[in-house]
């Protein structure tokens, strides 16, 4: 080997330091990500996961017993005539209800903005809870 390939490696105890800061940093973020890791993972994709299970099934709330038939309700629904009315209710509830609370929010925080007698009690009842 040439003499600059053994100079530029480097020293074992620098790798030692660097590995030992590598693990100590890996630590730190399991640490600190680790909770809201697990916490997005027990309640956000469980859920989704089984919701996605659940919706092969063939099972009746009350009933003991369910049956799996895989994507057999998802061909009965995209089959169905209703369900274009059902998407279209849905959205239109959807849209309905954030544009709504959007506008009561928006009409809310003007008429706070506002200088009126009691606006700092009706603030306080506001945001308090």
């Amino acid at each position: 080997m040439s003499s600059h390939a053994l100079s530029s490696a480097a020293p074992p105890g620098r790798r030692t330091a660097r590995r030992k800061k590598l693990w100590r940093n890996i630590g730190v973020f399991a640490l600190l990500a680790g909770p809201n890791l697990a916490l997005l993972l027990i309640f956000t994709y469980r859920p989704m996961f089984l919701s996605f299970y659940y919706s092969m099934l063939n099972w009746n709330i009350g009933s003991d017993f369910a049956q799996f038939i895989g994507f057999g309700n998802y061909v009965e629904w995209f089959n169905d005539p209703e369900s274009a009315r059902i998407v279209f209710t849905t959205l239109l509830y959807t849209v309905a209800t954030v544009a709504g609370g959007m506008a009561i929010g928006l009409a809310l925080a003007l008429a706070l903005n506002r200088k009126l007698f009691g606006r700092g009690i009706v603030r306080t009842v506001t945001f308090a809870p």
